[in-house]
């Protein structure tokens, strides 16, 4: 039963990501918000409940995004790997813990794109546009990006605490 509201917010972010945003320049916002919604999977969600989450995400985002397909799940894959691996290591209380984790999915992201492109041999290469929009996404990653973590673990766990009583109630019954 919790696969619905995860289900329900990756459809609406990666269509808030590729279509919405796009038509009024605020790409880094819905790219900010995905990897937001990612980080979360990975560091408050047990493997099997994120698993099939991220590869959707990834899914949905070869799909939308018109890029090599592939590139977004495997992304996605790997920075699930490292971030659920690190994150027996850190303490994810602090903000500025999170603030890091968002810059590094950023910089990884953008990372293997760029890799992509040159590897590909596309010949387009990163502008300064590129590395505006990169420090623009890093910027709005460390201002929105803790606050949007802490209103889905909020979220998480209205849901989970409804569940709980609604369980208790039938056992009641």
């Amino acid at each position: 039963m919790i696969y619905i509201p995860h289900v329900i917010i990756s459809f609406f972010l990666v269509i808030l990501h590729t279509t919405i945003l796009n038509s009024f320049w605020l790409h880094s916002l819905g790219f900010v918000l995905l990897l937001s919604f990612l980080i979360f999977m990975a560091c408050h969600r047990p493997v099997f409940e994120s698993l099939a989450i991220v590869f959707l995400i990834g899914f949905l985002m070869d799909s939308f995004s018109g890029g090599p397909f592939g590139l977004f799940t495997s992304t996605y894959f790997w920075l699930f790997g490292l971030l659920k691996y690190s994150v027996q290591f850190l303490r994810l209380q602090n903000t500025h813990t999170i603030r890091f984790l968002l810059v590094f999915g950023i910089l990884f992201e953008n990372s293997i794109l760029f890799s992509a492109m040159i590897f590909m041999k596309t010949g387009m290469s990163p502008t300064s546009e590129t590395w505006l929009l990169l420090a623009g996404q890093i910027g709005l990653a460390v201002l929105f990006g803790p606050a949007f973590i802490r209103s889905i673990s909020r979220l998480y766990g209205l849901w989970e605490e409804r569940g709980s009583k609604r369980k208790q109630g039938e056992g009641q019954t």
